[in-house]
């Protein structure tokens, strides 16, 4: 084989090498896509939970099985406690960690 017909092999190859990448790029973007959207879904799901008034108190973030709720600023107890409630009537648990305090809210869908 030619000098030129190695490189025009060779580029051949590098070209189909490229496509591939691309195409494994996309997917693992798509792949990221998709499981930020689930995350997202479970967290809607569990914000659900809590009236409109109570949602604009809290903060939502998605952890392995579990959706960390928490106080944006001081709830108080006419605030606190109708959160708490909602918690416990979904298997949720409060963690007393001062300003680190949150409830810890299982998803159901994993």
């Amino acid at each position: 084989m030619t000098e030129q017909g190695k490189a025009a092999e060779l580029q051949a190859k590098l070209e189909v090498y490229q496509e591939i990448k691309e195409v494994i790029e996309d997917r693992i973007a798509e792949l990221s896509r998709t499981a930020k959207l689930h995350e997202i879904a479970n967290a809607v799901m569990v914000k659900m939970l809590f009236p409109p008034d109570l949602q604009k108190l809290l903060s939502f973030e998605e952890r392995e099985d579990v959706v960390i709720v928490r106080p944006i600023r001081f709830l108080g107890p006419e605030k606190f406690a109708p959160i708490a409630s909602i918690a416990r009537e979904n298997k949720g648990e409060y963690i007393s960690a001062g300003k680190d305090s949150h409830f810890r809210m299982p998803l159901k869908t994993r």
